[in-house]
């Protein structure tokens, strides 16, 4: 037995994923006690800020290069011009409105201070952009995971030194400014094009029916997170907005990375098949059932353990984050494997019905979070969870409508991973109960681990062996 190029695919990212979790996991452990919730707070909302703007300067251009069937090295020099000419304008023009309006309130002073200075990360997302682009295209997955992992271990080691030199909020800015840099330097150097910023409006042109509806759709996508996080500060307080931030450090590492990796794949294999419905239809429909097997048990693993991750990295001060981190680690599994339909539908270059769903979300999550407000931090937990269903169910009417397939038979496609990754959630979630109490709480986790993971695979191979087989079939090829 030999492994697929697309297990090898899988290999590389999900050694990222779980390189870049360790790492995640391990500083948070310091940071959680030298830092009050406060800064994680602030932090968590200066990058959710400058995170619309760099929508602004990749989304036109990353997904339209990798959409498009043809793209000549033209369309890539255009597009770094335009994205690096795009970053000095919002640096320029956020400094000038944070220096004209600072003097007129100190928290907004604070705020505005960081976020300027926060945003010179702007200048590093163009080429990132570019250069992942043309990774996806070559099918370079390999340069991307190795960047990802490199640029987040040579920000967590500066973010470290900061924060134990007292710098503060800084230390948790520096992480992701540092590793947006090392990514962009570790991508130009593994790619071998060498792209230089060269203007063509003629070239941007061609890409700009796609990436006008694709822009607006990642803004408002990554916009909902600003909004939401902007909402928990004011209505519940900065400090609520710290253990939101704490929450997604247990569930958003997972999730961004395999999110990321299941659409950069899919969207190569799907952007081929954009002219074929038949077999795109296929793929799509087959992508999700068989990687539900493998994102499911993770998430609801996720949510079961919250307790005990939160409790071992964090400190008992961090405990109302434990509620928030199991609501998502639920939302994300049951909304997860849906991701491949959205894919299909940009592939298909439909990226206007990806602007729709995300402004439905964005109404939903606001909503929920209002409304629900008076029961206090689980109202961060339960919007979340509205978002990321009405995400899935978004991602259901378009299966049917666009793609005129059953969603009763994919409905039933994940009956396998729903049915063993809720039994082993549950059975994980109750164990520290019936445990010592002088037990360590590292062994704690290790044992809920550890038996999640044989209670998960002993119910997926003795009540679902045709699926199994068929998953490992897709990942191992016979010679």
């Amino acid at each position: 037995m030999k492994l697929s190029q697309l297990s090898r695919w899988l290999l590389y990212l999900g050694g990222d994923a779980v390189g870049r979790f360790v790492l995640q996991i391990g500083s948070t452990i310091i940071f959680a006690r030298v830092l009050s919730e406060e800064d994680f707070g602030r932090s968590a909302l200066t990058i959710a800020l400058v995170q619309v703007l760099a929508i602004i300067v990749c989304a036109p251009f990353e997904e339209g290069l990798v959409q498009r069937r043809v793209v000549r090295k033209a369309h890539f020099s255009a597009c770094l011009a335009a994205a690096l000419l795009l970053a000095v304008v919002l640096i320029s023009g956020l400094a000038s409105a944070v220096f004209l309006t600072s003097a007129r309130d100190a928290m907004l002073s604070s705020m505005g201070g960081l976020t300027a200075l926060f945003s010179l990360i702007l200048l590093a997302e163009g080429p990132v952009a570019i250069y992942n682009a043309a990774a996806r295209r070559a099918r370079r997955f390999r340069a991307i995971a190795t960047g990802n992992f490199l640029g987040l271990l040579c920000g967590t080691v500066v973010g470290l030194w900061m924060v134990f030199h007292g710098a503060g909020v800084w230390s948790l800015l520096a992480v992701r400014l540092v590793a947006r840099y090392v990514l962009a330097a570790t991508l130009v150097a593994s790619i071998r094009i060498r792209i230089w910023p060269r203007w063509s409006l003629r070239h941007l042109k061609d890409l700009s029916g796609f990436a006008g509806w694709h822009t607006a759709d990642r803004g408002l996508t990554v916009l909902s997170d600003a909004v939401f996080q902007s909402l928990v500060t004011g209505v519940l307080g900065v400090a609520a907005n710290g253990y939101l931030n704490m929450a997604m450090r247990i569930i958003e590492p997972i999730r961004g990375i395999t999110g990321s990796a299941s659409h950069n794949i899919s969207m190569s294999m799907f952007s081929r098949l954009q002219h074929a419905d038949a077999e795109l239809n296929q793929a799509m429909s087959r992508a999700v059932a068989q990687t539900s097997l493998f994102l499911v048990p993770v998430f609801l693993g996720l949510a079961a353990t919250s307790d005990s991750l939160i409790s071992l990295l964090a400190g008992p001060g961090w405990s109302p984050a434990i509620t928030i981190a199991v609501l998502l680690g639920i939302a994300v599994a049951l909304q997860s494997p849906f991701e491949f339909v959205h894919t299909a539908a940009t592939a298909r270059g439909r990226a206007d019905l990806g602007f729709y769903v995300s402004f439905v979300n964005l109404l939903v999550l606001a909503l929920a979070l209002l409304i629900g407000s008076p029961l206090g931090i689980v109202a961060i937990g339960l919007a979340r969870l509205l978002y990321y269903l009405t995400d899935a169910a978004s991602a259901l009417l378009i299966y049917r409508g666009l793609f005129l397939a059953s969603v009763g038979s994919l409905l039933r496609s994940l009956v396998p991973a729903m049915t063993a990754g809720v039994v082993m959630g549950v059975v994980v979630s109750v164990l520290p109960g019936y445990m010592p109490d002088e037990m360590p709480l590292i062994a704690v986790l290790a044992a809920q681990v550890i038996g999640g993971a044989l209670i998960y695979s002993a119910i997926s191979l003795g009540l679902f062996p045709h699926t199994v087989k068929a998953t490992l079939q897709a990942l191992l090829v016979r010679h």
